[in-house]
């Protein structure tokens, strides 16, 4: 079964966030190297990381409606862009996603 967007209907693990919706800075949206979908992944990390939720990759997937292939692939982009840290734990356990503190002057 799938819902009206195409989105297969989440399991009740997945249901953990508090908040139904994610800010984007104007400065991230308006980034043009970044994929819109990494934008949304930045957002949800934001919130997930205000929450104290540490997603995996499936549940973060499963959020954003999309295989983890392509959750792999944002993560990259963020992490190349300096916008988020991956620690790789290994041994089977999730990475930690962290979104990095922006350092701006003046």
């Amino acid at each position: 079964m799938t819902l009206e967007h195409g989105c297969p209907p989440r399991q009740e693990s997945f249901q953990r966030r508090d908040s139904s919706y994610d800010q984007l800075p104007a400065w991230l949206q308006r980034r043009d190297d970044l994929a819109g979908n990494a934008k949304r992944l930045y957002g949800l990390l934001t919130s997930a990381q205000r929450t104290g939720w540490q997603p995996t990759y499936q549940e973060i997937a499963a959020e954003l409606c999309a295989s983890v292939r392509s959750v792999v692939r944002w993560v990259q982009q963020l992490a190349s862009a300096g916008l988020i840290a991956v620690r790789r734990r290994g041994q089977g356990l999730t990475n930690i996603l962290t979104v990095l503190a922006l350092v701006t002057s003046g």
